[in-house]
């Protein structure tokens, strides 16, 4: 399952708001013709209130006329003034507008001169002769209330008119924007899924790279694995039942030389000095040019040989100076490029150490099987150096056992000279007491006839 980044969780946020804004004002759009219902549904209600007004507009003018023709009261005139105010109140506090505002000033004007006029006279019944004179004056002005129930509709409709224009207005600017948010939100979300799968491809392509550098490697692994394997069984196979250490220097160089692409290789055998100190002995070399002041006994710490064996551990040159030993043939001589230094070790003990020399640079797989092949070198030589022990020490028991036989066999001549004495001393014993009892015989005779004579 692959996760989403840093950045691309800002840029999922992000577009989730967006989404969401739209979300929201489609809806808002989509809910906006509930004003237009609610705009019909107020100028429906303000229909009675207009008919109303404008009834009672045309009705107080009618009242006016017959007042001045003496068939109205004064205070008819009054009460229809005063019902046609307060249905031009009831239109002012349903339109929430001022009156100015609802009927023309030459409408207002004309009211207000016919009530100015009618306050002059306070006659409950008109004469004749002054109707007539003032109908000649009102006329103008009751024309002009007339134009109450136009300007009643007129500014009904304009305020109609005016919601009904700014909601669509207000509808359009809200689907305007809803189609931008969408707009912005189908943008950013296809930005985010090419992002995305771009990412998917980019992350696929790393693990398809990823798996076949893997891949190499464990070939390359297998590669090695099979190279270090099958040259230790070879070496194995080559040393096994081996006596002779020159024997087996000589073999390890002549065949790994070649397999690491060595040109040159020397193979020192530790010994071990009357007076205990321990010394490294050239014991064979490949392609050993005997030239310079290159010796062939090292001391324990002394140059390379000597410090790989003092540390117990492999020193490696890439960079060789140019007073190493060179690598020489029949057409002249250079010096290597790599050189590396093994120790030879058997359980912590330091067998030997081998130097190789190469005009290459050693791989990692070369460098990975001389370490293992080091091991084994150790324990040949660790195995032969005991067997030549051991034949040593039964050379000398052989020895020391065909001496003790030597001398087992001196002792029984002796053994048998020296009863052949002790038989002889013994009949010499016997004729010496046999003597001794006859001179004390002899002796006792001659003391009687002493003693006879005496």
């Amino acid at each position: 399952m692959m996760r989403l980044n840093r950045w691309q969780g800002i840029f999922a946020g992000i577009t989730f708001l967006f989404l969401v804004a739209a979300t929201v004002s489609i809806y808002n759009t989509s809910h906006a013709p509930t004003s237009y219902s609610r705009i019909l549904s107020d100028a429906e209600s303000m229909t009675p209130v207009i008919s109303n007004t404008s009834q009672d507009a045309l009705n107080y003018e009618t009242v006016i006329k017959q007042w001045l023709k003496d068939l109205k009261s004064k205070s008819d005139v009054e009460i229809a003034r005063a019902t046609l105010a307060s249905d031009m109140t009831v239109v002012n506090l349903s339109t929430n507008k001022y009156i100015s505002d609802l009927f023309s000033p030459n409408s207002l004007q004309a009211l207000t001169t016919s009530d100015a006029i009618i306050a002059k006279y306070s006659q409950e019944v008109m004469p004749l002769a002054i109707g007539a004179e003032l109908r000649t004056e009102l006329d103008p002005s009751l024309n002009l209330i007339t134009n109450i129930v136009t300007d009643v509709f007129t500014a009904n409709l304009k305020s109609v008119d005016t919601q009904l224009r700014s909601a669509i207005a207000t509808r359009q600017k809200n689907l305007n924007r809803s189609l931008y948010i969408i707009y912005l939100a189908f943008f950013l979300l296809l930005a985010l899924i090419f992002w995305i799968a771009y990412s998917v491809i980019s992350r696929t392509k790393e693990i398809q790279s990823s798996i076949k550098i893997q891949l190499s490697e464990l070939e390359q692994s297998r590669l090695e694995g099979e190279f270090t394997f099958s040259n230790l069984a070879k070496f194995a196979a080559m040393l096994q039942g081996q006596r002779d250490l020159n024997a087996v220097s000589k073999n390890v160089l002549s065949e790994l030389a070649p397999l690491v692409n060595a040109q040159y290789g020397a193979f020192y055998l530790l010994e071990k000095a009357s007076d205990g100190e321990s010394s490294l002995q050239m014991l064979s070399s490949y392609a050993h040019a005997h030239h310079g002041d290159f010796p062939a006994t090292w001391k324990i710490g002394e140059g390379l040989v000597g410090q790989s064996a003092f540390e117990r551990k492999t020193i490696l040159l890439t960079d060789v100076p140019e007073s190493y030993i060179h690598i020489a043939s029949g057409l002249g001589d250079a010096k290597p490029r790599n050189a590396i230094v093994l120790p030879l070790i058997f359980e912590g003990q330091v067998k030997g150490v081998l130097e190789l020399a190469s005009f290459a640079a050693f791989s990692q797989t070369h460098l990975a099987f001389l370490d293992q092949l080091a091991d084994s070198v150790g324990n040949v030589i660790n195995t032969i150096q005991i067997n030549m022990k051991t034949e040593e020490l039964l050379v000398q028991s052989q020895s020391l056992t065909n001496e003790l036989q030597s001398q087992q066999s001196e002792l029984r001549d002796t053994n048998d000279q020296l009863e052949a004495k002790a038989t002889l001393l013994e009949e010499q014993k016997l004729e010496v007491e046999a003597k001794n009892f006859e001179v004390e015989y002899a002796k006792s005779s001659l003391e009687e006839k002493a003693s006879q004579l005496e």
